[in-house]
């Protein structure tokens, strides 16, 4: 038989056409759609194709099968005309509802596609006219592989309510098909709602009648539950799925509709009507003794509140009841107690656990049951016991707590109190509301205080007081202690109680007076040292009060750049805070740097410029651009004539210009530094500086004194106060740490207006410059000491540079101690004022230049005297310095020749300024040999006015190298100017040597 089977379906596969002819009926009158009101005949055929048009019965994953109906009325096409198909469970519709009009051709199609079912399948399509039906069927074969999600195959399903089934009724479910009925079962429509109901479903082919076997089953109600809480089931092996129906205590009508989503628009609802019944109901609280004596619920305890539902006969419900509790502690924000709100009976029994949260004395629980339209309302009562107090903490995370406190006004928006919060809880950890908390600092340090000394608990547990800075820095910790209300409540009139024995004492003194806030009129008491609960605070700190001079810094990462002849170089400059007390200062504060030359910029900011601290520093770039200080020829301030041009002086001091004739000028013998073989080279002690200048100097020193160029002045300040040192009282006069005293003023730390002192003599050096500028204060022969541009910052606006108070021209200060820590007494004795000023720095960068300028030298005891005489192979010239001679060249095969001479060679740039740093130096001989001494380097951070200098060694070679002659050379290369290491600048200069081979 199955062989025959399977030889059947592949026949099948290989038709093209439906079996059998069109089915027909016939009929007297005919109303229908289409239907021209004449007797007739109807006729449908069916024809199978896949998408493509070619014809087919087989149907696949990858192949929908189109399956077209062709309407005929007396052999003619019946167009507009509604058809019906129907398929089985190996294929699904689409359309899904299975309904198609006919077009002018009288064709109606549907198409096909697989669900995970393999075999033959079959589809019907249905015309209906009237009473009379016209059906023909079509055969095909499906290769399975698709999605049984969305099958469309028609299902019947038959949904019975059941009331009073015998437990145990549908135990041999899948070994037989059940009948409820037989089983004892009551199909009702109405059910009581202390009972639970079985939903009784049966689903079943609509074409052959057999069971759906594993389908979903989806079923809900208006009224009541379906169990499981899903509502689902799946259909045993006859088709059969069982629900269970809760009606609840609400009583009324309602609907259950039972679908199921395997199978579209199969749908059944059946209506019932809820009856309710009568309920008795008993609350037990836990709280009861074995002798009927209600106890108290300790503190931060638990109890569970059973309720019990039972009917008129007695029996316990064996229906799900809700039930809702609820309580006052438990409703209270925030909540004292914990409740479960909404519980459902099981077997008539519905708990509830109740927790106390804080709540104390009586709490009455609400129980609450809806029987229908009316609801049961019984109450129990708890009574909490009062809670036993555990532990003060300190909670660090409330809102208002700061862990550093500045002194007032809080420089840089830095806060200048906290709030310190502390909880008080019981020994289950639960908040203690509406208890007295005392509050005390640890120390006086510093005139700390706080804003309140006592204060109660919320109903949150948590108690503050506020804490304003002092004027000494350090850890400030504040003590919490509580106060058990028993402890105070009878205390006599005028009495009070403390934690501490030390105000205690000091208060119960009657030799000291105390003017104590704290002190009663009466006997102050002391809780037993046993009895206390502390709490501390930890974390707050006392801190970063205003900027002062002596902590003030500023420092830039390079000082002699390679910039005198390239704009665009730049370096940063970071500038550090602190105060008083030499703690950082706080994040925000804004300080203003200006330079003499090149431009400020910033390098942490989207602003153009802006230096404001970041841990307490802040960082602004230099950038060389625009003029250089002092570099026009006029100044005369050269090292020696660079340029070859003589009818150029730059490197004759200006005063001494003024005196020499043009030819006079010419000659080397007046340059600033002394020739080196007629060459500019370095001073060995540098050069005579204009603001050096005294009453002292000679004349021939006087005319050669220069101001010197490429050096770059930079200032920076910001807000402040002075420094001054704290004194031991004396003389009766009272003096505390950390705050300026009567007596405490020193001149040394009293300070000017902040000023830019362009000249490096740390005096304010300001003239008011006139239109001559060959001849006036401000120019090259008529500048005092080069700081006639000195720049100031007018604090008082009053168009002066202050302070000279004693007329000397020499700038002291105004004698008072300035800053916010000035004290009462001191300022009513006008020794300071709690003015800020501005506290400054500054220091000088150097434009260095890339052209280097060397002076080789030897100990002038090697020539036998300052004369410096050539002879014993050396060829010498003085060097302007005695005990030194210049150096031109070294001959080892000369009679006499030393066989080691100790060599110091000197350079600068142009201004006698270092060389910028980052230059690497190497010195070699490839003559003679270097037996010491340094041979390479690299300069650093150098601003001295002086030349850097290297010592060597020079001797006969050790072992001949076959050479004749050779030179002893420094060789520099200069930091790159951008990122490229390749194009770095090289020079090399070097002296002749000769030997023997």
């Amino acid at each position: 038989m199955p062989l025959m089977r399977y030889f059947s379906m592949l026949m099948l596969a290989f038709l093209l056409t439906a079996c059998g002819g069109g089915g027909s009926i016939q009929k007297d009158t005919d109303n229908g759609n289409g239907d021209d009101g004449s007797d007739g005949t109807y006729a449908i055929t069916l024809a199978g194709a896949d998408t493509s048009g070619n014809s087919t019965n087989t149907l696949s994953s990858s192949s929908p099968l189109v399956i077209t109906a062709t309407l005929t009325k007396d052999g003619s096409p019946l167009a507009n005309s509604r058809v019906v198909f129907e398929s089985d469970e190996f294929a699904t519709m689409e359309p899904s509802s299975g309904s198609v009009l006919t077009n002018t051709e009288g064709k109606a199609s549907i198409t096909l596609k697989v669900t995970a079912t393999v075999g033959a399948g079959r589809i019907t399509a249905t015309y209906t006219q009237g009473d009379n039906t016209a059906t023909r069927s079509f055969d095909f074969t499906s290769q399975g592989g698709g999605d049984d999600g969305n099958v469309t195959a028609s299902a019947k399903l038959e949904v019975m309510l059941l009331s009073k089934c015998p437990p145990g009724w549908d135990d041999s479910r899948d070994q037989a098909m059940i009948d409820p009925i037989a089983a004892g079962c009551t199909r009702v429509n109405q059910v009581s709602s202390n009972e639970t109901a079985d939903v009784f479903i049966k689903m079943t082919s609509s074409q052959t009648g057999d069971a759906i076997a594993n389908a979903l089953i989806s079923a809900e109600t208006t009224l009541g539950a379906i169990l499981p809480s899903t509502g689902t089931a799946l259909t045993d092996s006859f088709g059969i799925a069982i629900l269970k129906f809760q009606p609840g205590n609400q009583g009324g009508a309602g609907t259950i509709t039972v679908n199921s989503p395997d199978y579209v628009d199969v749908t059944q609802t059946i209506n019932f009507n809820v009856g309710v019944a009568q309920l008795n109901v008993t609350i037990d609280n836990g709280l009861v003794d074995g002798n009927g004596v209600q106890q108290k619920l300790s503190a931060g305890g638990s109890t569970v509140i059973t309720v019990t539902l039972k009917d008129q006969n007695g029996a316990l419900i064996n229906s799900a009841v809700e039930v809702a509790f609820s309580s006052a502690c438990s409703a209270a924000t925030p909540a004292l107690a914990e409740l479960d709100e909404t519980v459902n009976t099981s077997n008539g029994i519905a708990r509830s656990t109740y927790r106390a949260k804080g709540c104390q004395g009586e709490d009455r629980i609400s129980v609450t049951i809806q029987n229908g339209s009316s609801p049961i309302n019984q109450e129990t009562i708890i009574e909490v016991d009062s809670a036993l107090a555990q532990a003060v903490q300190f909670l660090p995370e409330e809102d208002g707590f700061n862990q550093f406190i500045a002194l007032p006004p809080g420089e840089g928006g830095l806060p200048t109190q906290s709030v310190v919060s502390f909880k008080l809880v019981d020994e289950d950890n639960l908040a203690i509301p509406r208890a007295r908390v005392d509050f005390r600092l640890s120390d006086e340090q510093g005139l700390a205080s706080l804003t309140q000394i006592t204060g109660n608990t919320n109903a949150n547990g948590i108690v503050r007081t506020t804490v304003k800075s002092g004027i000494v820095p350090g850890p400030l910790v504040v003590s919490a202690c509580y106060i058990p209300e028993e402890s105070y409540v009878n205390l006599p009139e005028g009495d009070a109680i403390t934690c501490w024995t030390d105000i205690a004492k000091a208060c119960n003194d009657a030799d000291a007076s105390n003017d104590d806030a704290r002190c009663p009129a009466g006997v102050m008491h002391t809780i037993p040292l046993s009895e206390q609960i502390f709490g501390v605070s930890s974390g707050l700190i006392l801190s970063s009060g205003v900027t002062d001079q002596d902590t003030f810094d500023a420092s830039p990462v390079t000082f002699n750049t390679n910039s005198l002849n390239y704009n665009g170089v730049t370096t940063n400059i970071t500038l550090f805070f602190g105060d008083q007390f030499n703690q950082f200062n706080a994040d925000g504060v804004a300080a203003t740097v200006i330079a003499e030359a090149g431009a400020i910029g910033s390098t942490e900011s989207e602003d153009t410029y802006d230096c404001r601290t970041n841990n307490a520093a802040c960082t602004v770039v230099w950038r060389s651009q625009g003029d250089r200080p002092f570099y026009e020829y006029r100044w005369g301030n050269r090292i020696g004539d660079i340029d070859g041009n003589v009818n150029t002086f730059e490197a004759v001091a200006p005063r001494l210009a003024a005196t020499l004739s043009n030819t006079q000028k010419q000659s080397s013998a007046n340059w600033n530094c002394d020739p080196y073989f007629g060459n500019a080279a370095p001073c060995i002690n540098g050069m005579l500086r204009q603001k050096d200048a005294s009453s002292n100097d000679g004349a021939t020193t006087a005319l050669r004194r220069i101001v010197m160029g490429g050096r770059v002045s930079v200032l920076a300040f910001v807000k402040g106060q002075e420094n001054f040192r704290d004194e031991q009282s004396s003389g009766g006069v009272e003096r505390r740490n950390g705050r300026f005293d009567i007596g405490e003023y020193r001149q040394e730390f009293d300070l000017t207006e902040a000023f830019l002192d362009t000249n490096e003599n740390g005096r304010f050096d300001k003239e008011n410059c006139d239109s001559a500028a060959n001849t006036g204060p401000c120019s090259p022969t008529g500048t005092v000491n080069g700081g006639h541009d000195d720049w100031w910052v007018d604090s008082n606006n009053n168009g002066r540079f202050d302070f000279d108070i004693d007329g000397n021209n020499i700038y002291e200060g105004d004698g008072k101690y300035n800053g916010l820590l000035c004290s009462e007494a001191a300022e009513a004795a006008g020794e300071c004022t709690k003015e800020l000023v501005n506290v400054y720095r500054q220091f000088e960068l150097i434009m260095s230049g890339d052209n280097a300028f060397v002076r080789f030298t030897v100990p002038a005891s090697l020539a036998g005297s300052n004369a410096c005489p050539s002879g014993n192979g050396l060829v010498l010239e003085p060097s302007g310095v005695d005990g030194v001679c210049d150096l031109a060249s070294v001959d080892f095969t000369a009679a006499g020749s030393p066989s080691a001479i100790p060599i110091t060679i000197y350079f600068t740039d142009e201004f006698g300024n270092p060389l910028p740093a980052g230059t690497e130096v190497e010195i070699s001989t490839n003559n003679g040999e270097l037996t010491s001494g340094s041979v390479s380097g690299t300069l650093g951070n150098y601003t001295s006015d002086k030349p850097n200098f290297f010592n060597v060694t020079l001797a006969r070679e050790a072992e001949p190298n076959n050479k004749l002659s050779g030179v002893l050379g420094i060789k520099f290369t200069f930091p790159a100017l951008g990122d490229d290491d390749d194009e770095r600048k090289t020079q090399s200069i070097g002296i002749s040597v000769t030997d023997a081979g």
